[in-house]
Formats: C-alpha cells, sequence, structure tokens
C-alpha cells in the first residue's frame, strides 16, 4: 500500500484536477448536482432492496424474515420516489436532517446542564446551539438548505483537489530524476 508521498504524482495531478472540476460544476449547478446525488442514492436503495429480497431467504426465522422483507420494501419505495422525484426527495433528506440536527441540539445542551463537569460545559452549548440553528434553518428551507449542501460539497471538492495538484508537483520536483515519478526503486548495491 503506498501512501501519498509515494504515488506517481501524475495520479495526485489526475485526481486533483478531477476534484476541481467536480468542485467546480457543483457550485455552478448545485440543483443538477443535487438531482444526481439524489439519483445516485436512489440507484444504491434500489440495489440494497433487490438485494436484501434476493438474500432474505438466508434470514433465519420467520420475525427476522418478515423485518428484512419490509425493510426491503421500504429501500424499494424510497429508491423509486428518489429516481421519480428527485427534488422532492432532496428536500424531504434535508427536512429530516433538520430534525435529527434539532434533536442534537437540544440533547447536548440538557447533557452540558446535566454534567457535573463544568470545563466542556461551554462545548456542548455551543455545539447544541449551533446544531439547533442550524436544524431549524434547513427545516423551514430544506430547498435552499440542500443547495448550500451541494454548494459546500463544491467548494471542498475544489480544494481537495487544488491541494492535491500542489502535492503532485511537490512529489514530481522531489522525485529523484526529472520527468520519473516517486515510486522508482533504489538500485541494487
Amino acid at each position: 500500500m503506498q501512501d501519498w508521498m509515494t504515488l506517481r504524482w501524475t495520479v495526485l495531478l489526475t485526481r486533483g484536477l478531477v476534484g476541481i472540476a467536480f468542485g467546480v460544476l457543483a457550485m455552478a449547478w448545485p440543483e443538477e448536482t443535487v438531482t444526481v446525488l439524489v439519483v445516485l442514492w436512489g440507484c444504491w436503495a434500489l440495489v440494497d432492496g433487490i438485494a436484501m429480497l434476493v438474500f432474505v431467504r438466508a434470514v433465519p426465522g420467520t420475525a427476522p424474515k418478515v423485518v428484512a422483507i419490509l425493510a426491503a420494501v421500504v429501500a424499494l419505495l424510497i429508491a423509486f420516489f428518489a429516481i421519480a422525484r428527485p427534488g422532492v426527495a432532496a428536500a424531504t433528506i434535508t427536512w429530516f436532517i433538520g430534525v435529527w440536527l434539532l434533536v442534537r441540539g437540544v440533547l447536548e445542551i440538557a447533557e452540558a446542564v446535566r454534567t457535573d463537569v463544568p470545563s466542556g460545559r461551554w462545548a456542548l452549548v455551543a455545539g447544541g446551539v449551533l446544531d439547533g440553528v442550524i436544524g431549524v434553518l434547513f427545516m423551514a428551507n430544506p430547498g435552499s438548505a440542500i443547495l448550500g449542501i451541494a454548494w459546500l460539497l463544491g467548494l471542498l471538492a475544489l480544494l481537495w483537489g487544488l491541494v492535491a495538484v500542489g502535492m503532485a508537483f511537490l512529489v514530481r520536483k522531489a522525485a529523484p530524476t526529472a520527468g520519473a515519478d516517486s515510486t522508482t526503486q533504489p538500485s541494487a548495491v
């Protein structure tokens, strides 16, 4: 297994350029990015649901089989919904993320009040308030929230792409000979 510094610089450069391209495209077209991601997720849920139905025979016992079949049916329904109506599915997913963040924020603040350790209390309260505010914002306008997530995903891909391109040139510069990659093996003595 190679680490980042022993990869060929061309691999790093390629990964970086792909990351930059994805990042720019995701930020330029966040709605399309969301649609593609939701449809891909729907495809995964479809395959998962089919696989659960195919392998339900291997589940021992009647009650676990019923649960597996129900899980498979739910996965298939969600898959068809995500593939047929990705915009609505994205907004629904974002709304559920908002509910989760709000509940998480309330629990973090409750834990801050309950804890006997005062040194970490401020961090729990700050995290709880942040989670709660973001959760409310997500629930209030899930469409804009999911576009923001897509834009943030694009920004992160762009930044990681730039880092990989920078590393590619550092690895290339550190290579023993000009134009060679860093995976050259030392000669036997």
